[in-house]
């Protein structure tokens, strides 16, 4: 949203995105206090609900989060990402809370300033009394670059050496003769990384002759200056770019567990709190969809009559539910969606996917449904693909697909992030014509789609039958023509026995990582390490233990005879 060129340099907000909150007079109140008139910014703070420490809201994309409904933050830290000096010093007189810190990516005015280099701004900043700089400190986090890249960046980095590690030589000196300067220099980053390592590490990093290594030397002399340490014996411990690069990257995979396995306890206390709210508030038109009188009377009688076809090799299609269980699944998820929408009060969980569909309905309180089908499709997974082994539905989703949906005409050829989809008729208006779907034979390894010349089979959806499948396998939407049409979409992963660290392993058959330590066929490799949270979360070092690779908990398979 913001670009943030050299200090000294006043940076207008884009008008182009700004939608709310009248933000446009508020960039242009910046302008006029930058030429010495406050008057304006003043009567923008009094009179909005906020104040001067409400935070902004602004329907855009974040690149903090990725998603839209941005939080810009409080008045204060925009001016600070602004460079806006005369503002800033504006918004303090006016009561702005100098202690500001984003509740989605934990940034402040002060952090902002310091790993940006503005000390025109950090002048006003530090000279605040009630300024608590003492635990100004980052916190692990992701924040996402140009076209949604995300970046991982470590926590317990003060303002003084997110100054030093971005090169900003004028503001690491007057962080230093400030009078939390002897302090930050002693204070350790998440990886227990004083100033001076993670100035070194980035030095290591810095390309030959360039500006920014220059301005890193600096830096390091300044730093050694203070800490009374011989400039030329630690330039001399100086890493090789090699070691750097490795060490980098070895604490980009440690700072993305953490940051995944953050996200997933927050997700976990969101769910707790909406499965609370669905229980106190939502009354269902149908009970039996939510009890144990759900299987008996919808789908166990028809199990033996579930006419399964296989139409290729590992696509199985069978009659699952009765058209009254459809309709009354589907009048319930939208009767549900009606009520999280009209009674925003209960807090209802409701998650729209990007496309306009219903996602998560395992957090909206449809669990019993969700575990009856769950029980229901063992028998004929087991029948037609014996290799599974247990499974268990861990997401769920509504489809609804019509003419006027934009997405109709661009569906893509896919696979799915599950290790199992099923998917379940359950609306198909008399009118319907289209919303079929493709399935492809080329196989996954090389990660390019298929095109039609490898169309195998095309599936015509019924109400009441299902198709399950691999997640590898190719497959796309066909577009709709005429009429309405819905499916209830549930992903599963498939229980498996995981390695432990200490195990011996070799690639599995259909590995998707083929390199590394277990690169030839056969060989044997031994689990060091399991980070119980990434999409590689395993460890695996070859018998000799000099070299290290890692892997998908799929790519591996125990060896038991050397248990």
């Amino acid at each position: 949203l913001f670009s943030c060129p050299s200090h000294h340099t006043f940076i207008p907000i884009d008008h182009s995105v700004m939608c709310q909150e009248r933000l446009s007079y508020l960039s242009t109140a910046f302008q006029e206090c930058e030429d010495g008139d406050g008057n304006k910014l003043e009567l923008w703070c009094r009179s909005r609900e906020g104040g001067v420490n409400g935070d902004v809201i602004d329907k855009s994309l974040d690149s903090c989060t990725g998603k839209l409904s941005s939080n810009l933050g409080s008045p204060l830290y925009i001016a600070c990402v602004c460079n806006s000096v005369k503002s800033v010093q504006q918004l303090l007189s006016l009561g702005a809370d100098p202690n500001y810190v984003h509740p989605n990516h934990g940034d402040s005015p002060l952090l902002h300033c310091a790993s940006a280099g503005y000390p025109d701004c950090l002048e006003f900043i530090l000279a605040d009394v009630r300024l608590d700089g003492r635990n100004a400190a980052t916190v692990d986090r992701k924040i996402f670059l140009g076209q949604g890249l995300p970046q991982y960046e470590e926590g317990g980095r003060t303002p003084l050496q997110l100054a030093a590690s971005h090169a900003q030589l004028e503001a690491t000196q007057f962080l230093l003769s400030s009078k939390e300067g002897q302090h930050w220099l002693h204070c350790l980053d998440s990886f227990g990384r004083n100033i001076l390592q993670a100035t070194l590490d980035e030095l290591a990093l810095s390309k030959n002759g360039t500006p920014n290594q220059h301005d890193l030397q600096a830096i390091v002399k300044l730093l050694c200056k203070y800490l009374n340490q011989d400039y030329i014996e630690v330039l001399a411990s100086l890493s090789s770019r090699e070691q750097a690069e490795n060490a980098f990257i070895e604490r980009n995979r440690v700072l993305r567990a953490r940051c995944l396995r953050a996200e997933k306890e927050k997700q976990s206390i969101r769910r707790e709190k909406g499965l609370a709210a669905v229980t106190k508030w939502y009354r269902p038109i149908h009970p039996e969809l939510f009890s144990g009188q759900f299987e008996s009377k919808h789908m166990a009688a028809r199990m033996e009559e579930a006419n399964p076809t296989e139409p290729y090799p590992g696509i199985i299609c069978f009659d699952l539910l009765s058209e009254s269980c459809c309709f009354q699944i589907w009048e319930e998820l939208h009767r549900y969606e009606q009520l999280a929408l009209q009674q925003p009060e209960w807090e209802l969980p409701l998650n729209v996917r990007h496309d306009g569909n219903l996602g998560s309905l395992q957090d909206c309180g449809f669990g019993p449904l969700l575990g009856a089908l769950n029980r229901v499709c063992h028998p004929l997974v087991a029948k037609h693909l014996p290799n599974i082994g247990n499974f268990q539905i861990y997401h769920s989703f509504l489809t609804r697909n019509h003419v006027s949906r934009q997405e109709n005409a661009t569906f893509k050829v896919h696979c799915d992030k599950s290790d199992l989809t099923f998917n379940i008729c359950l609306h198909a208006s008399e009118d319907c014509e289209g919303s079929t779907v493709g399935f492809y034979s080329k196989n996954t390894e090389d990660g390019i789609p298929p095109d039609e010349r490898h169309r195998v089979y095309t599936h015509t959806h019924s109400i009441g039958r299902c198709i399950f499948h691999t997640g590898k396998q190719w497959h796309k939407t066909d577009a709709i023509t005429q009429g309405t049409r819905g499916s209830l979409i549930l992903w599963a992963k498939i229980c498996a026995e995981r390695p432990k660290a200490g195990d011996f392993v070799r690639l599995a058959k259909n590995a998707r990582n083929r390199q590394g330590v277990l690169l030839v066929e056969g060989t044997i490799g031994k689990v060091s390490e399991d980070d119980g949270i990434s999409k590689q979360p395993f460890l695996v070092s070859d018998l000799t233990g000099s070299a290290r690779s890692w892997y998908h908990a799929d790519d591996l398979v125990v060896c038991q005879h050397l248990k």
